[in-house]
This record gives structure tokens, C-alpha cells and sequence, in this order.
């Protein structure tokens, strides 16, 4: 493709990839901010056409599961005017090696829908676990919140997915310590991360039974007394089939990963 460039982010690329990444997920640039920091930034191949970035991959490195060393794909997104290009592809193929090239020897994502999975396999990626943790029965979320710390809340979150990578709650760890809403615990299980944004508070993770999340979120409305927007939620509740953890492996083999890795966001 004439005048295609692609090359790691800079920091000179946060104006065009705050615009790329709001019009594709609707995050405004300081939530964008919030999630690619400095290190993140580094860790972001982007594909610049007519001198602005049009595509990015954003992720970090540290995540592992058991020996595996991996890096995570937080985002892929395109400008809408240049879909249907093949930039995504590109980006994710420039992603992948850079990971490869700084230690990784498997680059992992986890779409968002099953029409993504398909996408993300016609790219190659390939699929290493589908399962979720079981919750047991008669446990359920209460709605009494509990204000937390932010490493109470990682305790939290290992307790109810207990496969979740320890690097990968350390990480999200850095984010939620800046939350302007605020970090709760559940009575009963589960957790929730209320954060302040652009369009106003935003419930970004909660992570309960399915049969209780309409409740826990109006409870949440209530708590704040103002409506607050449900981002992402993760039932404890799944069984298996719930989720892909897809990725492509350095020496291009196809392998799977032990039962049971998975990597812990969906969106609603």
C-alpha cells in the first residue's frame, strides 16, 4: 500500500490514536491515557497513512501462564474510513513480531464476539482455551458495597478467577489507582471498579454472578446517585464456552494452553 509506515507508537501519535481508539470503543483521550501509558505506548504498532496514524494494536508485555512468557493485546482498532484495507491485519502481524523481538514466545488476545474470533483465526490466531471458572452453588452477590484499596481489589479479583495471571491483575493494579468512582467489594463475592470519564461514571469491570448484574449495577446507580454506565462486566458464573483466549505462538505451532487460561474482560 503507497505511503503505508509501520512502526512502533510515540508519544508525538496520543493525539491521533486518542481519536482512532474514541471512535472506534468511544473511550475519550483521558481514559485513553489512562490505559496506554508510557510503557503501554511503547508496546503499541501502528499503521500511519497520509501522515497520521489509521490503525493501532495497543498491549503490554509480563503476562504469563505457567512457563509461558506472552504479551496481551488490549485493543485493536481502525480509523472507519481506512477499513477494509488490511490494516488490522498488518498491525497485528507488526505487533506480533515487535512481542516476539522483546522476549514473547505467544502474543494473546480475547475478542470481544464470536464474529471477531472468526476474523482473528482468518489472520491466523489460533484458539488456546475456552473455558471459565465455575462458581459455586448457593454462592451469590449480595449488594452491599464495601469500599476497597486498590491491591484489596486485586486480592479480590484472584479470589474470584482464580486462573487470571498474576501479572495481568498487577497491571490493571496501575490503572484503578487513578479510578476517580471508586473500588468495591461485594458481599457474597465479586468486585466492581467504578470510574469517572467523559460521559460520566462508568462501572468499568464488575465481576459477579450473571443472575446478578442488573442489580448489582442499579445498586451501584444508587450508591453514586447518578446513573452509572455498565462498561464491562464478567460473569463468575460461566461454564465452559463462554470466552476465547486466542493467539498466535512464536515458533508457529499450533498449541493449546493448559485448561483453563483465559484472560478476564468482556465487554456488554
Amino acid at each position: 500500500m503507497e505511503g503505508l509506515i509501520l512502526r512502533a507508537a510515540g508519544r508525538q501519535d496520543i493525539g491521533d490514536i486518542c481519536r482512532v481508539w474514541e471512535r472506534s470503543f468511544g473511550d475519550g483521550p483521558e481514559t485513553v491515557k489512562k490505559l496506554l501509558g508510557p510503557e503501554r505506548l511503547e508496546n503499541t504498532a501502528v499503521a500511519e497513512l497520509d501522515g497520521h496514524v489509521r490503525c493501532l494494536m495497543a498491549g503490554f508485555d509480563g503476562v504469563g501462564f505457567g512457563d509461558v512468557r506472552a504479551a496481551y493485546i488490549l485493543g485493536l482498532c481502525t480509523q472507519p474510513e481506512y477499513r477494509g484495507r488490511g490494516l488490522g491485519g498488518m498491525v497485528l502481524r507488526e505487533a506480533a513480531r515487535r512481542a516476539f523481538e522483546r522476549g514473547a514466545e505467544l502474543v494473546c488476545l480475547r475478542p470481544a464476539s464470536e464474529s471477531l474470533a472468526h476474523w482473528y483465526a482468518g489472520l491466523g490466531l489460533d484458539s488456546l482455551s475456552r473455558t471459565l471458572p465455575v462458581i459455586p452453588e448457593g454462592k451469590a452477590c449480595r449488594l452491599s458495597l464495601r469500599p476497597v484499596s486498590a491491591r484489596e481489589y486485586a486480592s479480590l479479583r484472584g479470589e474470584a478467577l482464580p486462573r487470571v495471571p498474576e501479572a495481568l491483575l498487577l497491571a490493571q493494579e496501575i490503572f484503578y489507582t487513578e479510578d476517580d468512582g471508586g473500588l468495591f467489594a461485594l458481599d457474597g463475592g465479586g468486585c466492581v471498579c467504578v470510574q469517572g470519564a467523559e460521559r460520566g461514571l462508568e462501572v468499568r469491570e464488575l465481576i459477579c454472578p450473571e443472575r446478578c448484574k442488573a442489580a448489582v449495577a442499579k445498586a451501584v446507580s444508587e450508591c453514586f446517585g447518578c446513573t452509572v454506565r455498565l462498561v464491562r462486566a464478567l460473569p463468575s458464573d460461566s461454564g465452559e464456552g463462554s470466552t476465547h483466549l486466542m493467539g498466535l505462538w512464536k515458533d508457529g505451532r499450533k498449541r493449546k494452553l493448559a485448561a483453563g487460561a483465559y484472560l478476564p474482560f468482556t465487554l456488554d
